[in-house]
């Protein structure tokens, strides 16, 4: 039945996404196309200038797309009267989370990609290679020491933009659970939720700037930035792992906040 859900999700996003999709790789082969006809008449000048912004918002669109998609589906899916159909399928509140929140993610990384084909195919030829001379010339400058670990930093930022997702999608999510635990004006709820979160988060941010400052002015880092001056290397790791963990922290928490609500709280009146 999870993999009928599966299907049934994808089918829902594919409808949506393929045509947002389709547009920008279109834009993109339009922009790249007016660029065969270079001139310097003010006609060329502002028909390029149209196409170059037409490709450029169509990349933040496809990128936009799938987290507002993704939070209205969730919200409409599963508490407004879908609920009802929803909800009585043979499966628990966790697959139909696990479902949600994945395909959601899978989408996100499947826009990324598109808008790296779109941007491939609107600069390709001159442009696209003076890019990958310049990528090129940037790579030879990184120190040698450096290099050595580039490997491991691309896997550990690949991993940590995926945790990212995750737990962004959680995010919005559990503000909905929470918003839907009030009896009027849900969605308003959920957007003052969010509001809240994010106050209490730089609250948060603040006070422990504060305490860091204080801690600083004490002596009491020095061995931490010996430590980074003397291995900056593998300080660069432990950062990237650490922000790994906190976010796979957070997207527990936000998991099992959205658990809780649809399995014991939820109240589609």
């Amino acid at each position: 039945m999870v993999k009928n859900l599966f299907k049934h999700e994808a089918k829902a996003w594919l409808r949506i996404m393929s045509v947002i999709f389709g547009i920008t790789l279109a834009i993109a082969a339009i922009f790249r196309i007016v660029q065969f006809f270079e001139n310097d008449s003010i006609y060329y000048s502002v028909i390029v200038g149209s196409a170059a912004f037409m490709f450029v918002t169509s990349l933040l669109v496809c990128l936009a797309a799938p987290t507002v998609f993704g939070i209205t589906r969730f919200y409409r899916n599963l508490f407004t009267g879908e609920g009802y159909l929803t909800l009585t399928l043979p499966v628990t509140p966790a697959n139909h989370l696990v479902v949600k929140v994945t395909t959601s993610v899978a989408f996100s990384l499947l826009s990324v990609f598109v808008c790296i084909v779109s941007f491939t195919l609107a600069t390709a030829g001159e442009v696209f290679a003076e890019i990958c001379k310049a990528a090129d010339y940037l790579i030879k400058l990184i120190p040698e020491e450096i290099s050595g670990h580039m490997a491991g930093y691309c896997i550990e930022a690949l991993f940590l933009f995926v945790f990212a997702i995750f737990a962004e999608f959680l995010f919005f999510d559990a503000c909905i659970c929470i918003g839907q635990l009030f009896r009027k004006n849900r969605a308003l709820a959920a957007v003052g939720v969010y509001f809240g979160f994010y106050v209490i988060s730089q609250i948060f941010s603040t006070i422990v700037s504060i305490y860091i400052a204080v801690l600083e002015e004490q002596g009491k880092l020095e061995s931490v930035y010996a430590f980074f001056q003397k291995y900056p290397c593998e300080a660069v790791h432990i950062m990237f792992c650490g922000s790994l963990i906190l976010s796979a922290v957070l997207s527990c928490i936000y998991y099992l906040i959205c658990h809780g609500i649809i399995r014991n709280k939820l109240n589609l009146e």
